[in-house]
């Protein structure tokens, strides 16, 4: 199914924030699901959603920035679980030894 895309402007005309959602929860496959901009048009912060849940395997599911873009907080959680230092070691291992055999099989 296709997400619905809803997209608030500042005053500006800058987007304030772009909100991605299938039947009413948050979700997006390829980029997170909610982003919101500082007036600048910097990001300030993004969530990766999948069915209404924060999860991102990939990085973090949640990251907010100062209004430099370097990054101020982040945060990893998997179907809406928050990951605690361990779980995150444990995940990083996967996803690097999961590229390294994919290597392999090519």
């Amino acid at each position: 199914m296709k997400p619905k895309i809803e997209r608030e402007y500042y005053e500006s005309g800058a987007v304030s924030y772009e909100e991605w959602c299938v039947k009413g929860q948050r979700h997006r496959e390829d980029g997170p699901a909610y982003i919101s901009y500082y007036d600048s048009g910097a990001v300030r912060y993004e969530e990766w959603y999948v069915k209404g849940q924060l999860h991102n395997t990939s990085s973090p599911a949640y990251m907010y920035y100062y209004s430099s873009g370097a990054v101020r907080y982040k945060q990893w959680f998997v179907k809406g679980k928050r990951l605690d230092d361990n779980e995150i070691k444990e995940l990083k291992w996967k996803i690097n030894f999961d590229k390294e055999v994919m290597e392999v099989l090519r």
